[in-house]
């Protein structure tokens, strides 16, 4: 299980050049052992989000069956450190915009506010497909879907939280930073920062930002958060 203890910034700082060298370590054993044709490193280890301290090492793979990146995973576990969890991205399934992003084909603005703009762009869109491929999903599924069907629904399910908390991220990070310790990035500390920062959302924050969510589409988030 992955310690949640409280670290201070400089160590979070530590923590995230620590995960990059871990992602060479990483890329090298997915190359060696599984075949992998290319490993990314990419998303908030790399700066192109906040990095805290509960951020997953994202790496992108190329050339893996969804087998492989499955055993591939839990060998990994035994190579990082306790505090880091590995997520495996497989390239060839990305969405577009995604894979523009981690190939560098598509450079962000240098305005802080245009880069949110375009990115809370991408992650909007990328909900409507999760939104349209669950539909789909439910479809076939029918009345009574099967083990394989239901564990397809929960990860659409999971998908489109992470997208929700992506997008919460990233606003707290480029809008609601402060001087206060608990503040400094913007995002809250602790085991329950993730309910935490659902909650800054539902209020204005730094700069004179309205509420992101509210009403009952806050309480339907945070639905989507206990069942995630």
């Amino acid at each position: 299980m992955k310690e949640k203890q409280r670290v201070t910034q400089g160590e979070i700082e530590s923590r995230r050049q620590r995960a990059l060298a871990v992602a060479e370590q990483c890329a090298e054993l997915l190359k060696q052992r599984f075949g992998a044709k290319r490993v990314i490193p990419f998303g908030s280890v790399l700066g192109e989000g906040p990095w805290h301290e509960a951020s997953d090492l994202d790496l992108a793979v190329e050339g893996l069956s969804s087998q492989a990146l499955w055993d591939a995973e839990r060998q990994l576990e035994a190579l990082v450190p306790p505090w880091l969890k590995v997520d495996l991205v497989p390239l060839e399934r990305v969405y577009p915009e995604v894979r523009a992003s981690i190939l560098g084909g598509r450079p962000m603005p240098e305005n802080r506010y245009l880069a949110l703009k375009a990115r809370l762009e991408d992650e909007l869109i990328g909900l409507e497909r999760i939104v349209r491929g669950l539909d789909a999903a439910l479809e076939r599924a029918g009345a009574e879907p099967d083990e394989f069907a239901t564990r397809a629904l929960a990860s659409y399910v999971d998908d489109f939280y992470k997208g929700c908390g992506r997008i919460c991220e990233r606003v707290a990070v480029t809008l609601d930073g402060g001087p206060s310790a608990s503040l400094r990035t913007g995002l809250p500390r602790g085991e329950r920062w993730h309910q935490a920062l659902l909650g800054q959302m539902g209020e204005s924050g730094g700069g004179g930002r309205p509420p992101v969510f509210g009403g009952s589409l806050l309480l339907e988030l945070d639905e989507y958060r206990r069942f995630r």
